[in-house]
């Protein structure tokens, strides 16, 4: 399948398992899927969507499965699905929540979500900080090296040149001071 996610899947009220992983889906999360009250597992792995993931995912009490690895969100893990009791199967990409049952997870439960990143303890990456100072000096140092080898070819040129300048005129030019 190809496109967006239709709005109108909120109204799928009795809908329990919504699996349209692996299709080229694009577009964002509807917010209409907190709607789905008795939904239980959502696949949406590997598909081409973008934007955040909404928080009214939060509001699917009864969901124990969610994939949605292999996209391009956006933003963070919305910590209120740490509050999802009944979630035990999620396949996310991000940083962890730290609340809710995500807290009684164990590394086992984030091996194939090879995305995800947190607490050394459950075995993942570690999230990259946004308060890090961007290292200008691998920039700095080889356009600085760049300009003084330029300088200094540029010198030597002219100094090969200048005496077949001053051999042009010849022994017999003379400098007449009037």
């Amino acid at each position: 399948m190809r496109g967006n996610i239709p709005n109108d899947i909120g109204n799928l009220s009795s809908l329990m398992v919504l699996d349209m992983g692996y299709n080229q889906l694009s577009g964002s999360i509807p917010t209409s899927v907190g709607r789905l009250g008795n939904l239980q597992g959502l696949d949406l792995n590997d598909n081409k969507l973008q934007g955040y993931i909404p928080y009214q995912l939060c509001q699917l009490d009864n969901l124990a499965q969610l994939m949605l690895n292999g996209n391009q969100f956006s933003g963070s893990i919305p910590s209120c699905l740490g509050n999802i009791a009944a979630l035990r199967i999620p396949s996310l990409q991000g940083e962890i929540p730290t609340g809710g049952p995500f807290q009684n997870f164990s590394a086992q439960s984030f091996v194939s979500n090879t995305a995800l990143c947190g607490p050394a303890r459950l075995h993942v990456p570690p999230c990259k900080t946004s308060t890090q100072k961007p290292n200008y000096l691998k920039y700095l140092i080889p356009g600085i090296i760049s300009a003084i080898l330029l300088v200094a070819g540029a010198w030597i040129l002219i100094q090969q040149r200048l005496p077949c300048y001053l051999n042009f005129f010849g022994e017999d030019f003379h400098a007449y001071n009037f």
